[in-house]
């Protein structure tokens, strides 16, 4: 996640942070909190620049940023020789480290449905702690052993609903400037009867949240990412990085597999919050022509559980627990993809219709 929010880092550590567990309780996110005798591992990192620290930031919105004492794992050769009745242990250094993380506000929590996690959170956090040699015991155990919604396949992925108001079988078509204007309509009219309104955008086709209240947790997070006329998906591929999805590093590099992932994301997401939203235009964007690249399987190591900034404080995000997840290959490959954006979503709404 950090190379497609352009976010650079360096001095990468396994860590460990003691009286605390990671769970998924609220909504499926992950979230650390006190535990007298558990311990929660994550990945220590140092921002580059001020600049990397605020995007992380900012892609941690409704989080709330605390600081908290880490210690740095030993390995390699600072690992020492113990005796037998002391195997297993793990050892740190013994100078803890201040370190920032993100973690669930308690005024949100109570808002917050009790949901199990995505596959993907569990399988990233995962592969993320693998990567830093973090003990297999925990992985198996804290995050591995929890249960799980499965990924979808994307011939399995969804899309929202069209909108009771549209009597048709498809939502009215708009030339991206029409929708622009009708979008700048809309958010006036809304604003002189003082009502809430969320709009979004994922490729062609534009979302309206039902039964909009802003001040809910999940939609004042949406609203602040991606409200509004502008296509989101890369957005939402910054946001929620998926290893079974080839890994782009840019907006130019979106392929019609993104832009459905992206939408079934949205969905899931919407579910997991019990929120609804459902679809009322269909935007006529512009002829490009883009060249589709194939992707190939890369090395992951994408979890971005801690960070320190330019001035020695260090920055965590979540750490990681798990179930048993099935191992996949890493990545998917879209070479010879043909469907256009429009033709791969009608494809996969007719097909949640016959079911």
């Amino acid at each position: 996640a950090r190379h497609s929010r352009g976010v650079v880092t360096e001095n990468c550590r396994a860590v460990l942070l003691p009286d605390h567990r990671l769970n998924f309780r609220f909504g499926g996110c992950a979230n650390i909190e006190k535990a007298t005798g558990w311990e929660a591992y994550g990945v220590l990192m140092t921002c580059c620049t001020e600049e990397d620290w605020n995007k992380i930031a900012a892609f941690e919105s409704g989080f709330l940023c605390i600081e908290v004492d880490v210690f740095v794992l030993k390995q390699g050769e600072d690992v020492e020789d113990l005796p037998d009745e002391e195997d297993g242990f793990v050892q740190v250094h013994e100078t803890p480290i201040r370190a920032r993380t993100f973690v669930l506000p308690e005024s949100k929590k109570s808002s917050m449905p009790r949901k199990i996690p995505q596959e993907r959170v569990l399988r990233v956090i995962a592969t993320g702690l693998q990567a830093y040699n973090v003990s297999e015991d925990y992985i198996n155990d804290e995050i591995m052993g929890t249960e799980f919604i499965p990924n979808k396949k994307p011939e399995d992925y969804e899309v929202f609903p069209l909108s009771e108001c549209i009597k048709k079988d498809q939502a009215p078509t708009l030339t991206l400037e029409k929708w622009n204007k009708e979008y700048e309509k809309r958010m006036k009219k809304a604003e002189k009867k003082n009502i809430d309104t969320l709009l979004f955008r994922i490729g062609e086709d534009v979302m309206q949240v039902e039964n909009c209240d802003l001040k809910h947790p999940f939609l004042g997070f949406v609203n602040d990412r991606i409200g509004g006329p502008q296509d989101s998906t890369w957005v939402v591929i910054q946001t929620f990085y998926d290893p079974d999805i080839p890994m782009i590093c840019s907006e130019d590099e979106i392929t019609p597999l993104h832009y459905a992932w992206a939408m079934n994301q949205s969905c899931s997401m919407f579910a997991t919050a019990s929120c609804k939203a459902s679809r009322i235009y269909r935007v006529q964007l512009p002829e490009k022509k883009k060249k589709q690249k194939s992707h190939t399987s890369q090395g992951t190591d994408n979890t971005a559980d801690s960070c320190e900034d330019s001035s020695g404080n260090i920055a965590t995000s979540r750490s990681g627990n798990s179930k048993k997840v099935p191992r996949r290959s890493s990545r998917l490959s879209i070479s010879g993809t043909k469907e256009s954006w429009a033709q791969f979503m009608d494809t996969v709404a007719k097909k949640n219709g016959n079911e």
